[in-house]
């Protein structure tokens, strides 16, 4: 699996941000995962691309709980770590943070990312 930065696309949508850039286009009809949601100020935007179906974690309980009081219920929020995810292998098409690598020990969640993300075709 190819893990090199993807160049951010130009856009006029002012509803995006320069985070949601490398993620436009590509949620369509994908099982999106995002790590690190936080309150899901970001999750929420993600909606606007379609993916099938979204999951955000966050090891903050009470983060989690703030987005699910505002969030939609298009979008399943779950309480989990990062670095050690309880989620099946393989199961997600998209995985993608906003603002959360620095919290986190790298080689564990490379690791991870590796085992939550399907193999490409």
């Amino acid at each position: 699996m190819n893990l090199d930065y993807v160049k951010i696309p130009f856009t006029n949508n002012p509803s995006m941000t320069r985070y949601d850039g490398p993620i436009y286009n590509k949620t369509p009809n994908k099982n999106t995962l995002e790590f690190g949601c936080g309150n899901g100020v970001h999750t929420e935007k993600i909606l606007n691309f379609n993916p099938s179906k979204i999951t955000a974690i966050d090891i903050s309980e009470e983060a989690i709980q703030v987005a699910k009081d505002k969030g939609s219920n298009k979008i399943n929020y779950i309480v989990e770590n990062c670095e050690g995810t309880k989620l099946d292998s393989n199961s997600f098409d998209i995985i993608y943070g906003v603002g959360i690598l620095h919290h986190l020990d790298l080689k564990k969640t490379v690791k991870e990312i590796k085992n939550d993300v399907s193999p490409i075709d």
